[in-house]
């Protein structure tokens, strides 16, 4: 057994009725490494989404998550095997960046 971290970024739309949300979908996902490489990872991920969100919420995410103290705390959930995600939302649609432990098995 390999211990690794499973990241995925999933993406939920509304319906057309704006009540509810349609089935999520995964819309990338990495195995990283360790926590270090999985919140690399994300951060990039998260970078590249950051400059289509609104002002307030662009500013949020890069302040607080992508250069601040938030990915610091996530790193040190994951070193403590325990999960960590971030969502943000744009035109209609919810994004969620999560990682956390896995065990995998290595066979040659």
């Amino acid at each position: 057994m390999h211990a690794a971290v499973w990241c995925e970024a999933l993406v939920a739309i509304k319906d057309d009725t704006g009540s509810g949300w349609r089935g999520e979908r995964r819309w990338d996902a990495y195995t990283a490494p360790s926590p270090r490489a999985a919140i690399r990872w994300m951060r990039r991920s998260v970078q590249t989404v950051t400059p289509t969100l609104g002002r307030l919420q662009r500013r949020h995410v890069f302040d607080r998550w992508v250069h601040g103290y938030g990915s610091l705390e996530d790193f040190a959930r994951l070193c403590r095997q325990r999960p960590c995600s971030l969502t943000v939302y744009r035109d209609g649609a919810e994004i969620t960046w999560q990682a956390r432990q896995v065990r995998l098995l290595l066979t040659f």
